[in-house]
């Protein structure tokens, strides 16, 4: 991610300095863990491509009706999942089973 000169970007392993000059204070931090390809977080054009040839134009058009954003904003992970998924009535079926259990979207309706 480009940081585009607004402030330092913040990194693990004593690098607290780069993320407090001037004064600056640290709030929060936060490390993601997983597996080594879910910590590629930014979407790959050739994963979005296999997401949209796999599932086509109606889910992604579905997908942007019920959370507010199109699969180019999905991490690498949750493409991958979603491109292991069978069949794109099997993603749905199991959000509204999600949502069913409690789980609720947080974008679109």
């Amino acid at each position: 991610m480009k940081n585009k000169g607004k402030r330092p970007l913040c990194t693990p392993k004593g690098k607290r300095p780069l993320c407090t000059p001037n004064g600056g204070k640290v709030l929060a931090g936060v490390a993601l863990t997983g597996k080594p390809h879910s910590a590629k977080v930014r979407l790959t054009q050739d994963s979005l491509d296999k997401l949209r040839n796999k599932h086509g134009t109606e889910l992604e058009h579905w997908w942007q009706k019920r959370f507010g954003h199109t699969f180019d904003a999905l991490t690498e992970s949750e493409a991958r999942y979603l491109i292991h998924t069978a069949e794109s009535a099997t993603i749905r079926d199991r959000i509204a089973a999600a949502e069913q259990a409690g789980n609720r979207p947080h974008g679109g309706g």
